[in-house]
């Protein structure tokens, strides 16, 4: 009589990693597996510092897998997930909830409720309640409410796509050195500041005049 194997799969939410975290994940391995199998953006590494000859900044898919147990953990766009062939392998299991421990300290919390496409309809709710309870012109009502409607139809059409495309982002960085990548674009995130602040303006003077109407 031979025990049958009892494979898991343990899957995780919305991941923003840095190289250093793949860095961790493939020594665990490398203290267990004498051969390792790395696959990472299209193309098969030799070895983990092959990671640094791919000219991104960062990447969506990303595997390593060893064998004798089978363990491996899956990068891609659409989900992230930890496969392993024996759920009652005590080593295999404590080697994979290592792993699950450096992914869990990357779980994005703010992309988990931002992307998730009940937050817009939420703030909807809120702000249609805060509109019929404090203005009681119909048509600056009329206004913020158009702009309400065309506001989440925006974020959820964003949340749609960052839950669908880029499950997982890769910084090919290590996360000590974020600040440069601040630095590299800062003109961009100073647009984007001033862009949101200038629509927040604008938004207040119209609606001051609607009520001077």
């Amino acid at each position: 009589m031979e025990k049958l194997e009892k494979p898991l799969l343990k899957k995780y939410p919305i991941l923003r990693l840095y190289k250093s975290d793949l860095e961790k994940i493939f020594n665990l391995f490398k203290d267990h597996y004498p051969k390792i199998e790395i696959f990472a953006d299209g193309f098969k590494l030799d070895d983990f510092s092959e990671l640094s000859k791919i000219n991104k900044e960062n990447i969506v898919d990303f595997k390593i897998s060893a064998h004798d147990p089978y363990l491996s953990v899956d990068f891609s766009g659409d989900s992230v997930s930890i496969f392993l062939s024996d759920e009652d392998d005590i080593k295999l299991r404590g080697l994979a909830d290592k792993i699950g421990d450096i992914l869990s300290e990357r779980k994005s919390y703010f992309l988990r409720f931002f992307a998730n496409t009940f937050a817009p309809n939420l703030l909807t709710l809120i702000s249609l309640i805060l509109i019929f309870s404090l203005i009681k012109e119909s048509k600056t009502q009329l206004f913020l409410i158009l702009f309400c409607i065309l506001f989440t139809l925006l974020w959820f059409l964003w949340a749609f796509k960052i839950s669908t495309k880029k499950h997982t982002l890769i910084y090919l960085y290590d996360h000590s050195s974020t600040s440069s990548f601040f630095k590299r674009n800062k003109d961009n995130i100073f647009l984007a500041v001033l862009s949101a602040l200038t629509g927040g303006i604008i938004t207040l003077v119209i609606t001051w005049l609607l009520k001077k109407i």
